[in-house]
């Protein structure tokens, strides 16, 4: 199977949705997957970017996965190639299958985070730049090993986070505290097809209700969807299938 997927970007809210603006719309980007028994062979983004002076740039990413032990990524920007690098899967995915990641990041702390076998992290540790602990997170999963609640202890108060799902497995509720202890909640709603139609989120600090609406086409995958945000239309994006040995 073949997919292609067409992001349209609105420069505002067009003519469709509102009576007191004129139509105008620019393609942003296109992206193609393709499938072999289920499994991900490629992924290709090909983005267009406007620049100051109004030209446009093209940027091509190519993702290929070859084997397990082989992911082939190439950039190309204006037809000319930028970037080629080949990753193993735990490189790609940044999931080590057992053990301890470490990193410092750009404000000099060190960061640790401890998996099991199966490359699910059960706990996580800042130290500040003198080497003092300064964040714990310990991670719980249910019987389907979804992740149900994360105890995070920081500035010598200890922080529940909880996470609900349906009987699918999409994450239904989160609740957390961001770094100020405040406390946030999220609440996501999916279809019959698993596709969020709803979405009560918290996004750059900002807390943003996300409204989707879907055509489908006869094996239920979305061909035209229309993303809300806030009561206002942002984003309208088409999909194209391919179906072999149908």
């Amino acid at each position: 199977m073949i997919e292609q997927n067409y992001v349209v970007k609105k420069d505002y809210v067009s003519k469709w949705f509102s009576v007191q603006e004129v139509s105008k719309e620019v393609l942003d980007s296109e992206m193609k997957v393709t499938f072999n028994n289920g499994n991900i062979l490629k992924y290709e983004t090909l983005c267009y970017i406007i620049t100051g002076n109004g030209s446009t740039i093209t940027s091509l990413e190519t993702i290929e996965f070859k084997n397990k032990e082989c992911i082939i990524i190439k950039k190309q920007i204006d037809g000319r190639e930028r970037e080629f690098k080949i990753l193993t899967q735990e490189e790609y995915w940044g999931k080590p299958k057992i053990g301890v990641t470490t990193f410092n990041s750009y404000d000099g702390k060190t960061h640790h985070s401890y998996y099991s076998h199966e490359g699910t992290i059960l706990e996580s540790k800042v130290y500040d730049n003198n080497g003092k602990l300064e964040e714990r997170n310990t991670y719980y999963y249910n019987d389907k090993k979804l992740l149900y609640q994360i105890i995070s202890e920081r500035q010598g108060k200890r922080y529940i986070n909880r996470y609900e799902y349906d009987d699918r497995g999409n994450g239904t509720y989160a609740e957390w505290y961001d770094d100020n202890g405040v406390r946030k909640q999220g609440i996501t709603r999916y279809n019959q097809y698993n596709d969020i139609v709803f979405d009560d989120n918290w996004w750059g600090g900002k807390r943003i209700k996300k409204e989707f609406e879907y055509s489908y086409d006869e094996y239920g995958n979305w061909l035209k969807c229309r993303e809300m945000n806030n009561g206002i239309y942002t984003r309208f994006s088409i999909r194209q299938f391919k179906y072999f040995n149908r």
